[in-house]
């Protein structure tokens, strides 16, 4: 729907209430989830909070 920034801000907010969580985005929208930009992002994300 060309909503990038919209979907990584709430993807992002997600992320930061519960990471472990990220893996129904897999299972729910896993098209989503091979994207390289999310797949980046969470890789990043896990990274800096480790």
């Amino acid at each position: 729907m060309n909503k990038n920034k919209y979907a990584f801000s709430h993807l992002i907010k997600g992320m930061q209430i519960d990471y472990d969580y990220h893996i129904i985005l897999k299972e729910l929208y896993p098209t989503v989830y091979d994207n390289l930009e999310v797949k980046k992002l969470l890789s990043n994300y896990k990274k800096a909070t480790e």
